[in-house]
């Protein structure tokens, strides 16, 4: 017969190695049907009254078991109502050290839209964490109508792998962003102290 005290050791490991295997067992599972979920480089939107600039934020999700080392995006946007400005770096871009290039051209098929392309590279052998990446600055031109449709903002990114040399990621996906043309700006949050 067992003491109350071994039983308790023996119990208490066996309990324990239930735990890890199962947990591990979970986790494998949970990787391997991780691998058919898409890298994800989603636009937001922003909405201004005309003659303002909007921030049209960039986030990215990356599967656990993949490993960003560059991301590249083409933007097409109808150029006679807003124009590209520039990019604003976020948290993750300024955490890995990224450098980030765009470049604007009017569109081949059709001069009027252009094609911002966006590249995004971080430091040496980082890894792209998910997370907001930075914010694309539009102008919203002052002869568009208040209140007019939403501007969409067509994505088309890609993303590659951090391995040498660097290769295509073949599932990436990514949500269209707006910009709205408004007739109100967005309410301004303020500091208490400050306005006291």
């Amino acid at each position: 017969m067992f003491s109350q005290v071994s039983y308790c050791r023996f119990g208490h490991s066996l309990f324990l190695a239930v735990l890890v295997l199962g947990s591990l067992a979970g986790n494998s599972v949970g990787i391997k049907a991780q691998g058919v979920e898409p890298v994800r480089v989603d636009l937001g939107e922003d909405g201004m009254i005309p003659g303002f600039s909007v921030t049209v934020p960039v986030f990215l999700r990356v599967p656990i078991d993949i490993d960003v080392g560059r991301i590249e995006m083409d933007i097409t946007f109808a150029n006679q109502p807003i124009s590209f400005q520039h990019v604003r770096r976020g948290l993750i871009s300024d955490l890995i050290n990224a450098e980030i290039t765009s470049e604007v051209r009017e569109s081949p098929e059709d001069p009027t839209r252009s094609i911002a392309e966006i590249v995004v590279t971080p430091g040496e052998g980082i890894p792209i964490p998910s997370g907001f990446l930075f914010d694309l600055v539009f102008l919203i031109g002052r002869d568009v109508p208040m209140d007019s449709p939403p501007i969409v903002l067509e994505n088309y990114p890609r993303a590659y792998s951090v391995s040498q040399p660097s290769e295509l990621l073949p599932n990436v996906e990514g949500d269209n962003g707006l910009v709205r043309p408004t007739s109100e700006a967005p309410p301004v949050a303020s500091c208490f102290f400050y306005m006291h």
